[in-house]
């Protein structure tokens, strides 16, 4: 395994990477960069997600994702409120698609001047937060220019969705995005929306996933949240859910997320019907799917408890199961749980590069890279 430093920068926050292997073979890195608010509450082991000054950054590499110049830093996503968790994704008429999750946060005392229904209170931060929704950019020239940030309208639905997830294309071109609901008073409820004209307009959502116990609160059931999809083809398509059952990890309580284990729902009808979510037995937060160049599924995910680690498993037999004896380590021997969100690509050589964010012995939380190969 070869470890690699994309961005690191101990006067930012960096979390949460995507990336995608364009045509040419070169690798572009999304990530989100926060600033001082956020590093300092890193620092005294009480991390946020919730910025306002916060920002989604492009970084290139031209040799397979092998270095990265810094040089081709770009900011591409800096509006007046928080962004989160982008996703990039190559579609297949070569445009580049990123979506972001725009965030409000405001100071407790300001709670009137919030959009949406709370999201977050942080009395040890003084700030509160709202979902405001998602945000979405294009980049026709393989990244080198984008479009302005435009949060999405959904046609008369609620729009104060939540992601974590790169958008996913079906043959005909239908764009599908899994979003949930994030409020603090209730647990997630995991959806589908989908764009009929690559990207501009989305609508017709669908429910994967919910647990009617959690609509009296967030504790009394399960938080089924960052969803990975992947289209199995023929309009069949699988869900892997983060699903939060608890909210401590080494004694310690989680102000952003919780910890379970992921749960599996099919759909056969384009993701407008889904199975019921049944438990997978693997213990992550959140997963990643890739469909490997030999038809195996990848799943990647971060594994919150001790050791908090970057984690793999295939499937061989299209999703039905997972060979969770042959249980891979990426890395391990973190010291503090607030990392991971891995997300991997194939290259044509049959390396995988996975990225994910890591903290260093200062708190820094940096992106990261393992280039590995699957055990023959």
């Amino acid at each position: 395994m070869k470890f690699i430093t994309i961005y690191k920068n101990p006067h930012f926050f960096s979390s949460f990477p995507s990336l995608s292997i364009l045509p040419d073979g070169s690798v572009i890195v999304a990530f989100r960069r926060a600033g001082l608010f956020s590093v300092l509450a890193a620092k005294k082991n009480e991390p946020t997600h919730h910025d306002t000054d916060s920002e989604v950054c492009v970084i290139k590499s031209n040799d397979q994702g092998e270095s990265y110049d810094e040089a081709s830093l770009q900011i591409i996503t800096k509006i007046s409120y928080g962004v989160n968790d982008p996703g990039i994704s190559l579609l297949s008429n070569s445009r580049l698609i990123l979506r972001s999750c725009v965030m409000q946060v405001c100071k407790t005392s300001e709670r009137d001047l919030l959009v949406a229904p709370i999201t977050a209170h942080r009395p040890d931060l003084g700030t509160i937060s709202a979902v405001v929704g998602q945000c979405i950019q294009f980049s026709d020239d393989l990244g080198k220019t984008w479009s302005p940030p435009h949060i999405i309208d959904m046609e008369g639905n609620p729009k104060n969705f939540v992601s974590r997830e790169p958008i996913i294309e079906l043959e005909d071109g239908t764009l599908l995005m899994s979003v949930y609901t994030g409020f603090a008073d209730q647990s997630d409820n995991a959806y589908i929306i989908r764009s009929w004209d690559k990207g501009k307009n989305w609508e017709d959502a669908s429910l994967i996933a919910t647990d009617e116990k959690g609509k009296k609160s967030v504790f009394q059931g399960v938080s089924f949240n960052e969803t990975a999809i992947l289209n199995l083809g023929n309009g069949q398509i699988m869900a892997l859910l983060r699903a939060d059952s608890d909210y401590h990890t080494n004694d310690s309580y989680m102000a952003i997320g919780g910890i379970g284990q992921l749960f599996q729902a099919f759909s056969y009808n384009a993701g407008f019907s889904w199975t019921n979510p049944k438990p997978t037995g693997i213990f992550g937060q959140p997963a990643h799917l890739l469909r490997l160049n030999d038809g195996n599924i990848l799943c990647t995910y971060g594994y919150r408890k001790q050791p908090y680690s970057i984690k793999a498993v295939i499937s061989h037999d299209n999703g039905v199961s997972w060979s969770t004896e042959e249980t891979i380590t990426l890395k391990e021997g973190c010291d503090f749980w607030d990392m991971g969100y891995p997300v991997s690509c194939q290259r044509n050589d049959g390396k995988i590069i996975t990225v994910y964010y890591w903290v260093d012995e200062e708190r820094t939380r940096f992106i990261e890279s393992v280039i590995w190969e699957l055990p023959l």
